[in-house]
């Protein structure tokens, strides 16, 4: 199984530094094979020098212009794609995995045959409680929350958050990559509203 993960920087290389630092200390299942590459959205800080600094084995894409998250997302899972991914991981900067996080994610995707994402279980930023996803309502044209799935396992959203979203290749080839229309926010939720319709 060949895993790529991106993680997107934009002037904010210590954030990034924590979150590839929890990445490479993350116990990898075996007979994975996980690359870790960084897109950098032409920060203008020292971020593309830090980052090479602590991590040189870690491969970092610079584009010359502010792509916003879609189009620097898009750079990141079009390369993994051309490297024959099975599953893209892509993780927001501020996150911080758990040592084991990638193990029941490897239990999922050997009990779920047809998947188009997955992601883990996000705590909150302020610590109360969790981000379980969202149902949408076409009626409103909105999304509602979903509450408390946690005791239930893997369960089905319409929705899921974006900040650490892993795609099945397959799916993501069929689906499309993110519409660069929306420069930032909201280029999830176009991509789960497409996925619906297939």
């Amino acid at each position: 199984m060949n895993l790529v993960f991106i993680v997107l920087n934009w002037n904010q290389y210590q954030k990034t530094i924590t979150c590839l630092k929890s990445l490479i200390s993350a116990n990898r299942p075996s007979g994975w094979n996980i690359e870790i590459v960084v897109i950098d959205n032409a920060s203008e800080d020292c971020s593309v020098e830090k980052i090479k600094e602590e991590f040189p084995q870690i491969k970092i894409m610079v584009s010359e212009t502010n792509l916003g998250f879609a189009g620097g997302a898009n750079m990141g899972l079009n390369y993994a794609l051309s490297k024959e991914a099975d599953i893209i991981g892509l993780l927001n900067n501020d996150i911080v995995v758990q040592e084991d996080f990638l193990i029941p994610f490897k239990r999922a995707t050997e009990t779920q045959k047809h998947w188009a994402a997955m992601a883990p279980l996000p705590e909150r930023s302020n610590r109360k409680g969790y981000e379980y996803g969202w149902k949408w309502q076409k009626l409103w044209c909105r999304a509602v929350p979903l509450e408390n799935q946690r005791k239930k396992g893997i369960y089905e959203a319409e929705l899921i958050p974006g900040c650490a979203l892993f795609f099945n290749s397959d799916a993501l080839k069929e689906i499309g990559t993110f519409d660069e229309k929306f420069f930032l926010r909201f280029e999830d939720v176009d991509w789960f509203l497409r996925a619906r319709k297939l």
